[in-house]
């Protein structure tokens, strides 16, 4: 069974749908070479790394993430999926992992930095990613975009219900400027998720097929590159440097 078909089970297969959309980013950037070893450094569920394991059978990998509750979860997940010999499992925080320097093929870090407890984490995050990444190894970081459109209605709606939320958002050169400094080479750029918030509110008739279509046709656009850069979702691949 593939990931796509498991999540169709376990969530609407619309909202499945959606969710894999924005994740596209991810795998656009995300270039693995047969026998490469994957680190995913906040994994949670492993939706992502398992979503290549699925597809190459030669890969192999470990999710890391701070919360047993989700790794349990995704564990049982790969065993679904058929590939759980392939994938270890580590509970361990992103700013200090349990690994020795230089062994890592490939660290991806999708949708998690933003997460943290405060922003300025984010770059012992990666300096980390960088740490256990082999020289001329690969890194891949994605999260939230400042520069997308919604963000200022989300700050708007923070402000007047008074609360703000566990996400931080990071403007793309921010996000190239703490990998530089880490000692990667950034060599490519996307975007994905120009619109993926509900406009019509779920209880009225037919609203998620409304909302689907509308997010189809406005997201059309991000496929031109002038449009990912105000996508909800950024990210960068890079090239650990030889020296």
């Amino acid at each position: 069974m593939r990931l796509e078909a498991l999540l169709s089970k376990l969530w609407d297969p619309l909202e499945a749908k959606r969710y894999l959309n924005i994740k596209k980013v991810d795998r656009a950037l995300t270039k693995i070479h047969p026998g490469n070893y994957i680190a995913d450094i906040g994994a949670g569920l492993c939706l992502d790394i398992l979503t290549y394991m699925t597809a190459d059978r030669s890969i192999k990998g470990v999710a890391v993430d701070i919360s047993k509750k989700d790794l349990v979860i995704g564990r049982d997940w790969a065993k679904i999926l058929g590939v759980h010999n392939r994938l270890d499992l580590c509970i361990a925080s992103a700013l200090n992992l349990p690994f020795r320097d230089e062994r890592i093929d490939l660290s991806v870090s999708y949708s998690a930095i933003e997460h943290l407890p405060k922003r300025e984490f984010a770059q012992s995050w990666i300096n980390e990613m960088a740490r256990i990444t082999r020289k001329g190894g690969t890194v891949v970081v994605t999260t939230s975009n400042k520069l997308w459109p919604t963000y200022i209605f989300i700050r708007i709606t923070e402000f007047l219900k008074h609360r703000r939320s566990n996400e931080f958002f990071f403007h793309p050169y921010e996000v190239k400027a703490m990998i530089e400094r880490a000692g990667f080479c950034p060599v490519a750029f996307c975007g994905r998720g120009l619109y993926y918030y509900e406009l019509f509110p779920s209880i009225l008739p037919g609203s998620k097929y409304i909302n689907s279509a509308v997010s189809k046709i406005i997201n059309s656009l991000q496929n031109f590159s002038c449009f990912q850069v105000i996508c909800g979702r950024i990210g960068f691949r890079a090239i650990k440097k030889e020296k």
